[in-house]
């Protein structure tokens, strides 16, 4: 269906949805914040901005946790509401620094424990520092403002000025930046100080791919070449081309299966078209990870028609595997292979844990679906198990459901072979639960 929702708020005409905005305003804020940026002019777009920030300022209670996203979206608002007062680059890139200036008095004040008010500095902040930068004249001013802002970053909400300076900054820029960081480093930086500045030196030859510099800059601070600074030295030498000495940094890197370093490796071989490896190298990411998303992209690279085979193969692995994993299961389930996935999950009844919610209740939903009633049943037995057993009351209402669908499922099933009959099982599931009463209480179809 076409959505003409457009169309018919134009044919309302402008005053009615004027009035509909301003009734609106009187109960939904970001309406009325909207409402203010829409209505006012540039210049008090910025004296309300300036006023708010000397408030944050100023302002000294406390955030409660269950206040921070409330507290995060009057920052955003603040944000959009700069961004509408159309300043001018040189005007916007002080009030945003000035508003950066204000973290410690914001964070030190409130429980950010879900880093929302912290994202407000790291994604819009960040973001809104570089849209001015750029476009400042005196780029001494940027740098500047840069130096000032990263070397004293107590909360962690600065980093990114830097992380993203490339979004501002030109190449010489950068390196300008690099050197006066090198310069307070040989004068007068403290030794506190040392390891954050070098970190910063680092992120800014990276972004300019820059990699004998970046290499000097790591032996500078480390004194050798850690493992993530060969990952990120094999990543620079692949932007390059250079695949050979992308290889040669991989090799320095310990043995073992590691998920990053096979990333990269298949990035090389696909580059230089080496099939063979590269199918090799799916093929070790799959074997470790046992999930569909790395099968079909094995498939992807070997071909359609090894599909069967290979599923064949795997199926054929997990059966005779000993010990239980969730991955496997996973993995049987999400193939759509179910008569494997039903005989997989009796083959294991005792080793299902019901407390791994997320990965069991989409494969019983999918059983339930393709009507493999039994193993389902199983699945959903062992999800109502972990909550009473937890006495996890929050969850009562979703044990009550899974009950429920256990009622239901019973009605489907004539050969409960190897499970307990329903009637059987419901009564010693009370017996061993019988003073949950606010579970009890919940479930309509108990006969108790």
């Amino acid at each position: 269906m076409n959505d003409h929702r457009r169309e018919t708020l134009v044919a309302l005409g402008p005053e009615a949805l004027a009035d509909h905005l301003l009734l609106l305003g009187e109960s939904v804020d970001e309406a009325a914040a909207l409402i203010h940026r829409l209505t006012s002019s540039p210049d008090e777009l910025l004296e309300s901005f300036t006023v708010k920030l000397e408030l944050l300022k100023e302002e000294e209670y406390w955030v409660d946790w269950d206040d921070a996203d409330l507290f995060a979206h009057r920052l955003t608002l603040m944000v959009d509401e700069l961004v509408a007062s159309a300043v001018t680059p040189e005007i916007g890139l002080g009030l945003v620094t000035e508003f950066f200036l204000c973290d410690e008095a914001i964070m030190k004040r409130c429980d950010d424990s879900s880093g929302v008010v912290g994202n407000v500095f790291t994604d819009s902040l960040t973001h809104l520092f570089h849209t001015y930068a750029k476009e400042v004249k005196d780029r001494q001013v940027v740098i500047d403002a840069l130096v000032t802002l990263t070397l004293d970053d107590k909360y962690g909400v600065r980093d990114r000025l830097i992380t993203h300076a490339r979004e501002s900054l030109r190449e010489d820029e950068v390196r300008t930046l690099i050197s006066h960081f090198q310069h307070m480093i040989e004068t007068s930086l403290p030794a506190c100080n040392f390891r954050v500045v070098m970190n910063m030196m680092a992120s800014l030859a990276e972004q300019i791919n820059d990699v004998d510099l970046y290499e000097h800059i790591i032996l500078s601070s480390f004194g050798l070449l850690t493992e993530l600074s060969l990952f990120t030295l094999a990543t620079m030498h692949i932007e390059r081309g250079e695949f050979d000495e992308a290889l040669a940094r991989l090799e320095q890197i310990a043995p073992g299966y590691n998920y990053k370093r096979n990333q990269l490796l298949r990035e090389i071989y696909q580059a230089l078209g080496n099939q063979e490896q590269l199918i090799a190298l799916h093929k070790e990411t799959f074997d470790h990870s046992k999930s569909n998303k790395d099968f079909e992209q094995l498939i992807a690279v070997v071909g359609e028609s090894y599909r069967e085979e290979l599923m064949k193969t795997e199926i054929g692995k997990i059966m005779a595997n000993p010990t239980f994993t969730m991955a496997e299961l996973r993995l049987l389930s999400d193939m759509g292979n179910f008569e494997e996935t039903e005989r997989y999950l009796f083959k294991h009844a005792e080793e299902v844990d019901g407390d791994s919610y997320y990965s069991l209740l989409p494969i019983a939903e999918s059983l339930l679906a393709r009507g493999y009633y039994c193993s389902a049943t199983l699945i959903f037995r062992k999800l109502l198990e972990s909550i009473l057993r937890r006495g996890y009351s929050k969850a009562y209402g979703h044990g009550v459901d899974y009950l429920d669908t256990l009622d239901e499922l019973a009605l489907h099933i004539d050969e409960w072979a190897p499970l307990e009959e329903h009637s059987t099982y419901k009564e010693n599931l009370y017996t061993e639960h019988k003073r949950k009463y606010s579970f009890w209480n919940q479930y309509k179809g108990s006969s108790r």
